[in-house]
C-alpha cells in the first residue's frame, strides 16, 4: 500500500512537472498571438471615445471590487487571529449549523 502512494506521488509531479514544461514551452507561441490580435483590435478602437470611457469605468468598477475584497479578507484574517489566539476556535465539537450558531452566539 505504502509503495502504491509513493508512486501515485511521484507520477504526480512528474506530470506537474510535464505540465509546467508544456506552458513554458508555449509561452512565445501566446504572447506572439495575443500581442498580433491586440494590435489588431487597437488600430480598430483606439479612436472610439465611448469605447475607451466604458474600458475606463468598467476598470475602475473592477479595482474597487477587488480592493473591497482584500480589505474583507485582511479585516476577516485578523478577527480569525484574534479569535485563534482567544482560544475560540476550539468551542465546537463539529461544523455543524447549530454549533456554529452557537459559537457566533458566544463571541
Amino acid at each position: 500500500m505504502q509503495r502504491l502512494k509513493n508512486l501515485s506521488h511521484v507520477l504526480y509531479h512528474i506530470t506537474i512537472v510535464v505540465l509546467s514544461a508544456a506552458v513554458a514551452l508555449s509561452l512565445p507561441f501566446t504572447a506572439r498571438f495575443g500581442a498580433k490580435k491586440f494590435l489588431a483590435y487597437w488600430a480598430l478602437i483606439e479612436n472610439e471615445k465611448m469605447f475607451l470611457i466604458s474600458i475606463e469605468i468598467v476598470t475602475a468598477v473592477l479595482l474597487i471590487i477587488l480592493l473591497n475584497v482584500i480589505a474583507n479578507n485582511l479585516k476577516d484574517r485578523r478577527l480569525s487571529r484574534m479569535a485563534k489566539e482567544a482560544g475560540l476556535f476550539a468551542l465546537g465539537r463539529g461544523g455543524g449549523l447549530i454549533d456554529r450558531s452557537r459559537i457566533r452566539k458566544m463571541k
